[in-house]
């Protein structure tokens, strides 16, 4: 009975403990520092079928837990505008490979407006409060809070929220 139960749980547990990795963060430059970034602007420019077989065509196919994504991508805000910098593919590799922003944007190298997100930016600051090894559960003292419609950064001030 008792190795039954243990079986059991193992079994039902096991897709929880799948998920249970901390996810390796985008970057964005804020104030000329590369800070973590708990969004995935690039995510809605990936629900199209044809773009998600590009980016598949630069990944090695063994994905990594700390990186379901399988790519990190760097930003950064000019002049209110949300800005793809690079992508780097398979990021936990020896030797991450660049992923050339033309793949993409055939007529843009880069930096590219991400015009095709809307949403917030969460970018944690300050110390590390509490370590989780899943997704962007950890937490920081603190955290800036960006909104973006259509890649441009509304003018209102930054918003800073402390963690509870």
């Amino acid at each position: 009975m008792r190795v039954s139960t243990l079986v059991f749980l193992l079994i039902a547990l096991a897709p929880v403990c799948a998920f249970a990795t901390a996810q390796i963060t985008n970057e964005i430059l804020i104030d000329g520092k590369s800070r973590m970034l708990f969004s995935g602007p690039f995510i809605p420019y990936l629900s199209d079928p044809s773009e998600q077989a590009k980016l598949k065509s630069y990944l090695s196919g063994a994905l990594c837990s700390a990186s379901w994504r399988g790519y990190r991508a760097h930003w950064k805000i000019q002049d209110t505008q949300l800005l793809l910098v690079t992508l780097v593919a398979d990021p936990r590799d020896q030797s991450p490979k660049d992923i050339p922003l033309t793949a993409f944007f055939p007529n843009h190298s880069g930096p590219v407006p991400a015009t095709w997100f809307s949403g917030k930016l969460v970018v944690p600051m300050g110390k590390l409060v509490k370590s989780v090894r899943s997704g962007y559960q950890s937490r920081y003292e603190w955290y800036v809070v960006l909104t973006v419609g259509k890649g441009a950064r509304s003018p209102s001030p930054l918003t800073r929220i402390a963690a509870s």
